[in-house]
């Protein structure tokens, strides 16, 4: 198949047919014979066996797909094409901005989902043998899978129930095919050093206490979150300071509840607060895959479990973990308090996020996130929570966390707010 008549077929647009011109189609295609193995049912039947909610159901759906595409040859030609581009071939694919061509000319409405699902698992063998040559167990691999049902749910919710996989998913799976990213527990795991937009991060080696303090350059509001991306830079209430010397470091504290202190500032002793991490450590980022049940034990557990992982198979302590998400928008605490996302966020140490617009949270929450979206459904609690927001005239933000040892250790505790308020009070 030529790439013009993969063009017609597929109703190309120009970018998109430029791109697969730009990623060598005539080469690519000339390599492919058949169908794919993935769109067999003793492939992918096994691996939905291994879900926890959705598998049944997806394997009815996808029984009717995959016949369709064993008959027909262009569509064997697209998921040849669409596994190569995004798991097999040596070039790296821009992870949401490339125009990637799309099976809808051929397929109904409510089967776009379902092919990307069956690309996004056609990456199992891969993401397994690269599991493999690093040593880490196949249970790991199959404990990827868990983050489908999530997917579903999230696909469902902005598509009227209908199932499958959003196609910006299978950049995600790209993580596990490279060796980055771990599901250990309920959360997952993302390999990487500590990130530029994290606060900077001290231990007093007398007690273990954190304390972190806003990074230079911060433009703060007078609630001590950083401005939104369309506010004018010239209104910040604070723009921060981090005053380095050979004695000491000075800067304006985080409130671990994930505020800074805009009318303080903080100096450390450098003799007894050390940085948390250096810029070379591994700091995994955490993941959280949708699907509930994230209640403190398993939260507590899937942390201890991943300072054991990563020592067992990287040989590698990990100092902290972090992460910035919609899910540690400080409002949740206030309008949730008895939720489990509330009570995890009470165990860790959040912090401001530098990139809020205003939106964060609606696609994985509703599954879309249009600009008005007063009309979107009021069904559980969580968006309820989101709804009060938008009519209280809050605007959606992110924020982020820091867990490290102790705070692993006391999980349940508090442990955070606790140290930080007794030691902001000795000062």
């Amino acid at each position: 198949m030529t790439l013009d008549e993969f063009a017609v077929a597929f109703a190309l647009n120009d970018a998109e047919k430029q791109f697969l011109a730009d990623h060598r189609f005539d080469g690519i295609m000339a390599s492919f014979n058949g169908c794919p193995s993935f769109v067999q049912p003793g492939f992918y039947e096994p691996l939905l066996a291994k879900l926890k909610r959705h598998g049944s159901q997806l394997k009815a759906l996808l029984g009717p797909l995959t016949m369709q595409i064993r008959a027909d040859e262009r569509l064997q030609k697209f998921c040849h094409l669409t596994h190569y581009l995004w798991y097999s071939g040596k070039e790296d694919i821009p992870a949401y901005s490339a125009p990637m061509p799309k099976a809808d000319a051929l397929l109904s409405s409510d089967q776009a989902g379902l092919v990307s699902c069956l690309i996004a698992l056609s990456a199992y063998p891969l993401w397994l043998a690269t599991y493999t040559k690093l040593g880490v167990p196949a249970c790991y691999a199959d404990a990827c899978l868990l983050y489908f049902d999530g997917a579903v749910d999230e696909y469902r919710a902005g598509h009227d129930g209908v199932y499958g996989v959003a196609a910006s998913k299978l950049n995600w799976v790209r993580h596990y095919v490279r060796g980055r990213l771990f599901r250990i527990g309920r959360f997952e795991f993302m390999m990487q050093e500590p990130l530029a937009s994290l606060p900077a991060v001290y231990r007093d080696q007398t007690n273990g206490r954190l304390v972190a303090l806003c990074r230079p350059d911060w433009r703060l509001r007078s609630d001590g979150l950083l401005q939104w991306r369309d506010e004018d830079p010239a209104d910040a209430y604070l723009v921060t300071r981090l005053e380095n010397s050979p004695a000491s470091v000075k800067g304006t504290p985080i409130d671990p509840r994930g505020f800074a202190l805009v009318n303080q500032t903080l100096e450390l002793d450098r003799k007894r607060f050390a940085p948390l991490f250096a810029p070379w450590d591994l700091v995994p980022g955490l993941h959280i895959p949708g699907g509930g049940g994230m209640t403190p034990e398993l939260c507590a557990e899937s942390f201890r479990e991943a300072k054991v992982f990563f020592q067992k198979y990287f040989q590698r302590d990990i100092p902290a973990v972090t992460c910035f998400s919609w899910i540690f928008n400080p409002d949740f605490e206030n309008e949730l308090p008895e939720s489990n996302l509330a009570k995890l966020m009470r165990e860790l140490y959040l912090c401001p996020f530098p990139y809020s617009g205003g939106v964060e949270g609606l696609q994985f929450v509703f599954g879309r996130s249009d600009a008005d979206w007063s009309a979107y459904p009021r069904d559980n609690s969580l968006r309820q929570a989101f709804h009060r927001l938008r009519e209280s005239g809050r605007r959606l933000k992110a924020g982020g966390m820091i867990i490290e040892d102790l705070g692993i250790k006391n999980f349940g505790t508090q442990h955070y707010r606790r140290q930080f308020a007794v030691g902001m009070t000795s000062k």
